[in-house]
C-alpha cells in the first residue's frame, strides 16, 4: 500500500529531530519555507540563521565573488556551501548543513528565460541537489512558490534526517531532477596526506596544489587572525605592487600539528578577507622549495627565529640552507614589532653574510601594529568565566 506523503509540518519535525546545525541562503523564491521552520519553539537549537541575498549585488557580496549566473546549479551549490560554513561556526552540537536555493519564477513582466529553480543541501560528505522546471503558463507565482517550499522541505528532511523523498507530487506542469553525490572536500584529502599544499580562496574555494598567484606569502599560525596580520599583508602588497596571501602550515617546527577542526576554525576568519595557502611544510626551506621565487613577509621575531643556528645544527648548516634560499630566489620582507616595550626591527638582528642580500626591512613609519596572537589569547582567557562560575 502506498504511504501517505508527509505534510510540510511533519517534514519540519523531521528536520528538528535531526539535531543538526542549519543555515539557509535563499536568493528569491522559496522563502516561504522560513516561517514554517522558524515558527517552532526551540528553533535556535537547530537553525543558525537565514540569508536572502535578493539581487546580484547582494548575491555576489554573500558569496564573496561574482556569480556567473544568478539562477543555475553552481550558484545554488555555492549558496549551500557558504551557508554550511556559517553553520559550522555555531556553538551548538550536531553536523553542519547549508541550504541554497535560487530561482526564476513566474512574473508580471515578460521572461525570456525558463521558469526554474535550483536547490542544494550541502553537508560535510554529501550534496543533495534538485532542479525544478516549470512549464510557462501552467502555474501562478503563488503555486510555484508552494511547490518550491515543498521541495525545499523534502530535501532538508532527506539530507538532515534521512527521510525518503518519495513521490514529490508536484503536478503535471512541473518536472524535477534529483541528484545525490557523496563527496570529500579538498581539505579532507589534504589531511589524508594528499598534496604538498592547498589553496583556499577568500570565497572558500579549495584546491589541492592549486595555482598560487600571490607575489608574496605571509606565514603564521593565525590563532587568531588579527588586524596586525592584515596590516602586514596590505603593507607588503603596496610595497611589492602585488598580492599577498596568508600561509598556514599544518606542521610547525616549534608547535604541535594543527588538527582538521582547528584548521577549519582558523580558515573561517579568512573568509571574505584574503586568500590562503595551507602547507605541509614545517620549515621555511621546505616552503621555499614549494614556491621558488616567493617573497616571504615576516615579523622580526620570525626572522630572528629562522636565522637561529639551533634549528639547523650549527652555523655552517644554516649558511648552506641560506645558499639554497638564494638559489631558489627566495626573499624576506621584515616588519618590526614591539618586544618588552621596545620596538625591534631588522637592524636589531645579526644577519650572516649568506643571508644579507635576501632580507629587506620595512621602516616603522611604514608599518607598526603592537598586536600579537599570544596576547590576544591571554586576554581572551582572562575574560572567559571559570568552570565554577
Amino acid at each position: 500500500m502506498k504511504s501517505e506523503p508527509l505534510s510540510n509540518e511533519r517534514l519540519v519535525e523531521c528536520v528538528y529531530g535531526a539535531s543538526c546545525r542549519l543555515v539557509l541562503a535563499i536568493a528569491g523564491g522559496g522563502t516561504g519555507c522560513l516561517p514554517l521552520l522558524f515558527a517552532r519553539s526551540g528553533a535556535s537549537r537547530i537553525l543558525v540563521g537565514a540569508t536572502i541575498p535578493y539581487g546580484m549585488q547582494q548575491l555576489d557580496r554573500y558569496l564573496c565573488r561574482t556569480a556567473a549566473s544568478a539562477v543555475c546549479a553552481k550558484t545554488a551549490e555555492a549558496l549551500a556551501l557558504r551557508a554550511r560554513e556559517q553553520a559550522r561556526q555555531a556553538e551548538t552540537d550536531g553536523p553542519a548543513f547549508g541550504f541554497g536555493c535560487t530561482s526564476a519564477l513566474a512574473t508580471t513582466r515578460v521572461r525570456r528565460g525558463d521558469e526554474q529553480a535550483f536547490l542544494c543541501v550541502a553537508s560535510e560528505t554529501e550534496r543533495l541537489r534538485a532542479h525544478l522546471s516549470f512549464k510557462k503558463g501552467q502555474a501562478t507565482r503563488e503555486e510555484q512558490e508552494q511547490i518550491l517550499v515543498r521541495i525545499s522541505l523534502l530535501l532538508l528532511a532527506s539530507a538532515c534526517a534521512s527521510q525518503p523523498i518519495g513521490d514529490p507530487d508536484i503536478g503535471s506542469g512541473t518536472s524535477i531532477a534529483l541528484q545525490r553525490d557523496y563527496v570529500a572536500e579538498p581539505i579532507q584529502h589534504f589531511f589524508s596526506n594528499t598534496g604538498r599544499w592547498m589553496t583556499v580562496a577568500a570565497d572558500g574555494r579549495q584546491a589541492i596544489e592549486g595555482q598560487v598567484e600571490a607575489s608574496a606569502l605571509l606565514p603564521g599560525s593565525f590563532n587568531p587572525l588579527h588586524r596586525g596580520h592584515l596590516g602586514m599583508a596590505e603593507t607588503a602588497a603596496r610595497r611589492l605592487r602585488g598580492t599577498v596571501a596568508l600561509e598556514l602550515s599544518a606542521l610547525n617546527a616549534d608547535k604541535s600539528a594543527v588538527s582538521l577542526p582547528e584548521l577549519r576554525q582558523r580558515l573561517r576568519a579568512f573568509h571574505g578577507r584574503c586568500d590562503a595557502v595551507v602547507t605541509r611544510a614545517a620549515t621555511f626551506i621546505e616552503k621555499a622549495r614549494f614556491f621558488p621565487g616567493m617573497t616571504w613577509v615576516l615579523g622580526v621575531d620570525t626572522a630572528r627565529r629562522i636565522l637561529d643556528p639551533k634549528y639547523y645544527g650549527g652555523e655552517e648548516s644554516r649558511d648552506r640552507v641560506f645558499e639554497e634560499f638564494g638559489a631558489l630566489r627566495s626573499t624576506f620582507l621584515v616588519m618590526g614589532r614591539s618586544e618588552a616595550g621596545l620596538f625591534r626591527t631588522l637592524d636589531d638582528v645579526a644577519l650572516p653574510a649568506k643571508a644579507r642580500d635576501l632580507f629587506q626591512a620595512v621602516p616603522e613609519n611604514e608599518f607598526r601594529a603592537d598586536l600579537s596572537s599570544t596576547e590576544i589569547r591571554k586576554r581572551a582567557a582572562q575574560c572567559s568565566p571559570s568552570p565554577s562560575e
